[in-house]
């Protein structure tokens, strides 16, 4: 399967967000709390920076993971429309276990990095990386309205200012 110039562009920029996402996930699990950033801003203090971060995770790991619909059932016509049903399970499993494991292997580790072990950071990951996929979709849906994202094969050929 062939993957379009848009598509490409998309998964691109999702994979750059995740890298950076994990990378703050990783440094702000292990780092030393004592003289570090003051959480007072964030509601629900430490719970809600989790569901913040593993929000920003679902996001970008959406769009690292985003595949377009196979072009034999999308194609450009008035009133087209991505559909999530058939094509974005995939994606939306992969971000889900992903950022499940994330979560889970960096709680298992946290002791080793004096920190402590809490069950309900991983309930705030993960509920995070629900709403991350809530805010995502939509995006992507309406990304999939635009005209120049489900073109044809034969519409490549295709020049501005040409009619049919």
């Amino acid at each position: 399967m062939t993957t379009s110039k848009p598509e490409r562009i998309i998964r691109r920029i999702g994979t750059v967000l995740m890298i950076i996402v994990v990378c703050c996930i990783g440094y702000f699990s292990f780092s030393n709390r004592t003289g570090g950033i003051s959480l007072g801003w964030v509601p629900f203090g430490d719970k809600g920076l989790h569901f913040l971060v593993y929000a920003a995770y679902g996001f970008s790991s959406f769009l690292a993971f985003f595949r377009a619909p196979e072009e034999e059932t999308a194609k450009r016509r008035e009133g087209s429309v991505v559909h999530f049903s058939t094509w974005a399970s995939k994606a939306i499993l992969r971000t889900l276990v992903s950022g499940t494991l994330l979560g889970g292997i960096i709680e298992l580790l946290q002791p080793l990095a004096g920190r402590q072990r809490e069950m309900m950071d991983l309930v705030a990951n993960v509920m995070g990386l629900i709403v991350g996929l809530a805010i995502i979709l939509p995006v992507v849906k309406t990304i999939g309205r635009m005209p120049w994202f489900l073109i044809d094969k034969e519409d490549d050929e295709y020049e501005l200012g040409e009619t049919d």
